[in-house]
């Protein structure tokens, strides 16, 4: 993320033709320019086919099997296999032709990395063939969904390892997809990050943040270019149960200014994704869930002028996906939220349902340490470093969040102006007893809640009290980020927090109560606390 703003532009993200698209296609290239009839005879192509394998290698001579049906692309143009599994297609110009995995199969994924193997290069290829193995792949699953890693060295690559790692590890997740920001800005960190994280033992798809540029790059291609080399095509999909995922690189970067760029990116989609995304949907069945992942939000309501954190053409996006049940996430913000988008973008009646996703990396990895060597890091909105369960049922879905040190941790609660007591972990609140009533605020911090979700508490003997939605700082974060001892980054600092709600609260009584709070999330999904609260 960044603060970076600019003007907007209506030039769209895309790449001219480059000496090595005018050697590969030349003949074809120069037709096309003046002969058009010639050239749709020489328009070159690429073919191959997708059978069926035991281990995800090209079966024995004699043995295959073909398989129907299953789309192939280049990412603009997406067909089908025929009937024996044969496809052919133009090469298109983003280097790779990639399958699109099948409900039901299972790719070859590299050892170490489990990095899939869905794409094949095409200046490496010698054959354009897909082989694909049988899975039982259930209508039902969990997958990983985790946002801005973002190690800037191999220290925080050793926070991944020992604090992220073991709580991924035990999730039981069909495949896990991070959402950008893989390292953050060290590219030569990605090789190892890669391998920390292939310790999962499941498949794990990536999508490109603005920190995995090579921002010296003159225009956005050649900068995603690293990316491309460690994990293949920047737009990609794949299916898992009765949900078709797809992924995007919505980071549009406008070359570095010794190279004539503006040296800053924006969030866009830009016409070659959006086409791609209506060439692959036409082969889809309308009932399947659209999931779609990319690093900068569609839109923010915690920074909604910034052309950095928002994407411009999130409607003409929407607007494809009009009468489809779809959800959408992001990352970059460092910071939770739920956004749901006016039915009035995508020609629907229903809203769009965005959100964005807490951040591994919490603050950019910064203090205080625990007890276990590691940083605290929390977010800038009071929310633990951690990543998202993404659960699946049919076209079905729900979320939550996984803090890094406590995974059953869903909401903090705290009183303002209240001192806690070091050694029962209950509040006590300073006053002379039997007095007037001592004013108090409860605050609860629910990590993934939203607009939608429902907050209240109850003393004992008393009425449930409905808590109210509040966008402002955390008191928790204020208190914590004033310690000047405490190492972060210059940027890090009290954000306002799209996920809290508070009530004034006003006891009596001395001696403890007893206080219990329940939360009915975005999802409908009851969560419940308890806290005890002294009166001195």
């Amino acid at each position: 993320m960044t603060d970076q703003l600019f003007a907007q532009s209506s030039v769209p993200c895309i790449r001219p033709a480059s000496r090595r698209d005018v050697l590969r296609f030349g003949a074809a290239a120069t037709a096309a320019a003046f002969l058009p009839d010639i050239a749709q005879a020489q328009t070159p192509t690429v073919s191959g086919r997708v059978t069926i394998s035991d281990d995800g290698r090209a079966p024995a001579p004699g043995r295959q099997r073909g398989l129907p049906g299953v789309l192939v692309s280049n990412g603009v143009d997406v067909v089908a296999t025929d009937a024996d599994g044969h496809y052919r297609m133009s090469p298109g110009d983003s280097g790779h032709i990639f399958v699109i995995k099948p409900a039901g199969y299972a790719l070859k994924s590299d050892i170490g990395t489990m990095l899939p193997r869905h794409y094949i290069d095409i200046e490496e290829g010698r054959s354009f063939d897909f082989f694909l193995t049988k899975d039982a792949d259930p209508k039902s699953f969990d997958a990983i969904l985790m946002a801005d890693p973002q190690p800037e060295n191999h220290r925080h690559l050793d926070f991944i390892r020992d604090g992220a790692l073991p709580q991924l590890a035990r999730t039981g997740a069909a495949f896990g997809l991070a959402l950008g920001d893989l390292v953050g800005d060290e590219l030569g960190l990605l090789r190892r990050y890669n391998a920390i994280v292939g310790q999962t033992g499941i498949p794990w798809w990536n999508a490109g943040g603005n920190h995995d540029l090579e921002l010296s790059a003159a225009n956005h291609r050649d900068a995603r270019a690293p990316f491309r080399a460690a994990y293949g095509p920047a737009t990609y999909a794949f299916e898992q149960g009765e949900a078709l995922f797809i992924v995007l690189d919505n980071v549009c970067y406008g070359g570095a200014r010794h190279h004539g760029g503006d040296g800053r990116y924006r969030g866009r989609i830009g016409a070659r994704q959006l086409s791609f995304i209506r060439n692959l949907l036409a082969h889809v069945p309308r009932e399947k869930l659209i999931v779609l992942c990319m690093h900068i939000p569609l839109r923010t309501e915690w920074n909604p002028q910034s052309v950095s954190d928002n994407t411009d053409d999130a409607d003409a996006l929407l607007r494809l996906l009009a009468g489809r049940r779809a959800i959408s996430f992001a990352g970059h913000m460092h910071a939770a939220e739920h956004v749901y988008l006016p039915a009035a973008m995508n020609g629907d009646r229903a809203e769009h349902h965005h959100q964005i996703l807490a951040a591994l990396s919490g603050s950019w990895w910064s203090g205080p340490y625990d007890h276990r060597g590691r940083p605290v890091a929390m977010g800038v909105d009071g929310a633990p470093p951690g990543f998202h369960v993404l659960q699946v049922d049919g076209a079905e879905y729900a979320t939550h969040f996984v803090p890094l040190a406590q995974p059953q941790q869903r909401m903090r609660v705290v009183l303002s102006r209240c001192a806690p007591c070091a050694t029962s972990g209950a509040y006590v609140i300073d006053g002379p007893a039997g007095k007037a009533d001592l004013p108090c605020e409860l605050v609860v911090n629910v990590f993934d809640g939203g607009a939608r979700t429902k907050v209240r508490y109850r003393l004992p003997g008393g009425e449930w009290q409905a808590m109210a939605r509040s966008r402002r700082a955390d008191p928790f974060v204020v208190d914590l980020f004033a310690d000047s001892k405490v190492f972060r980054h210059a940027w890090v600092k009290p954000e306002p927090c799209e996920h809290l709600w508070c009530a004034p609260l006003n006891l009596r009584s001395p001696g403890l109560h007893r206080m219990d709070i329940e939360v009915f999330d975005e999802f409908g999904h009851t969560i419940r606390e308890t806290q005890a609260l002294e009166l001195a």
